[in-house]
């Protein structure tokens, strides 16, 4: 499903890194199928894995130095690419040293030296107890090795005909393989030796490690079975809570651009991820969103000014809220006229089946548009006599729920001019023009294409 989505983003030249994510929360939130969830994350996993096993000369299964993704996009995409996150990567191996650096520089000359000066300190450690002192990470490395040493001699008592016992030593098996990867097969002083040449050979190799994960494109092998609305939902929660913890002001617009996207494209959805301590739904999101454009004064044009109108709500008493645009007097023919031409839209609308109603705003500042299942809409004014000359030269326009959005935030001029709308003029037999377009046949998707516009209209 994004696999076209992920090719025009992949041609840009401008991709910039914007926001890191927790691989597991991808396949925890986003897949429903638990067992395609598991497979995909271990074959992504064991992917990556054998690539930098390759690039380090490491093979010490059970170890993993990627567990966020770095998300890169040129802005005009919404979901971007997803790439091995680098800075996790060398932290951990900071981490790992415990040199009590945080650097994300892999090239900072003060933080490669006190890495080397570290791997010398793990040189000489003689002792467990020194181990644990020193480097607690490590220490816990080999006391987990020599675990599962005492698991991997049950191999011998295991039959292959047992379907139980063949999978637990297919597990053993990779146990073992962890086992005499860490050096633990010899004594102490081996482990050591080895745990030396293996960061040494981190520190040394760590830019190609970081070119492979900049280069990296995971967003293919990732999406098989992926929820494409629930994976919208949480990259645009991730952006708002990156945007929430951020002081620059360059990063925090960018970010609002990214879930700007987001909203444009998504008019609404029912999807909603349940996180240990809250849901995310559309409509939280959108609250936050609309949070954060009024704290920074940020004009965004993926909300149209439409509000839904209740059910019951008479038309006769929805007036025209303008400010007269005709400042001279009306003449006894016009109001009448005027009068005669409002009483007409109430029985039209009145006595046609609609989906839904929404009052304007903004550039259409007291119409209504009327939904219909057809996917049709017409938007006209309502007004009663205090208002009369705010109705002067007003028409129906006639736009489809497709374009809707967009048309809607244009004034009548530009509106006109895009040649997708149909303006409906209130003379002669305007009423069968317009039934002729909303009695046009409907179908399954125009019913329920409607109603999600509508209800996004309630957001």
């Amino acid at each position: 499903m994004y696999r076209e989505e992920f090719r025009d983003v992949s041609k840009s030249t401008n991709l910039e890194a914007i926001c890191d994510i927790r691989m597991m929360d991808i396949f925890k939130y986003c897949v429903d199928d638990t067992d395609v969830m598991l497979n995909n994350f271990r074959r992504l996993r064991n992917s990556y894995r054998s690539r930098i096993n390759y690039l380090l000369d490491y093979n010490k299964l059970g170890e993993d130095f990627f567990t966020t993704l770095k998300i890169y996009s040129d802005s005009e995409h919404f979901i971007g690419l997803f790439r091995l996150n680098s800075d996790e990567f060398f932290v951990k191996l900071q981490n790992i040293l415990n040199s009590g650096t945080n650097s994300l520089d892999i090239n900072d000359k003060t933080t490669i030296k006190l890495l080397e000066d570290r791997v010398e300190k793990l040189k000489s450690v003689r002792t467990l107890d020194e181990l644990n002192r020193e480097f607690p990470l490590i220490a816990a490395d080999y006391k987990k090795g020599l675990e599962m040493n005492e698991r991997i001699k049950l191999l011998d008592n295991l039959d292959d005909n047992n379907v139980e016992h063949a999978k637990l030593k297919n597990e053993l098996l990779q146990l073992k393989r962890y086992y005499y990867n860490c050096g633990l097969r010899f004594s102490f002083s081996h482990f050591i030796g080895e745990q030396v040449k293996l960061y040494s050979n981190f520190i040394k190799k760590r830019e190609k490690v970081k070119n492979y994960c900049e280069h990296s494109n995971l967003s293919y092998q990732m999406f098989d079975g992926i929820n494409q609305e629930k994976l919208e939902l949480l990259l645009c929660d991730t952006y708002l809570n990156k945007i929430d913890n951020s002081n620059n002001l360059d990063e925090i617009f960018l970010l609002v651009k990214m879930c700007e996207e987001y909203f444009i494209k998504t008019v609404h959805t029912d999807k909603v991820i349940e996180k240990e301590d809250r849901k995310i739904s559309y409509k939280s999101l959108v609250k936050r969103y609309k949070n954060v454009l009024k704290k920074y004064n940020i004009e965004s044009k993926c909300f149209v000014n439409w509000e839904i109108l209740p059910d019951g709500e008479d038309l006769d008493r929805v007036h025209q809220v303008n400010e007269p645009r005709a400042y001279r007097e009306l003449s006894e023919e016009e109001v009448r006229k005027l009068r005669e031409a409002n009483r007409r839209k109430i029985d039209f609308f009145n006595s046609n089946y609609y989906l839904g109603r929404a009052l304007g705003d903004s550039y259409f500042r007291g119409y209504i548009a009327f939904f219909y299942p057809n996917g049709e809409v017409l938007m006209d004014t309502m007004v009663d006599d205090e208002h009369l000359k705010g109705a002067i030269g007003d028409a129906m326009y006639n736009v489809n729920i497709y374009d809707f959005v967009e048309l809607s935030k244009l004034d009548k001029k530009s509106l006109r001019e895009t040649g997708k709308a149909t303006k409906i003029v209130h003379r002669g037999n305007w009423e069968e023009r317009a039934k002729a377009i909303i009695s046009r046949p409907s179908t399954e998707k125009s019913i329920s294409d409607t109603k999600m516009l509508i209800k996004s209209l309630q957001k």
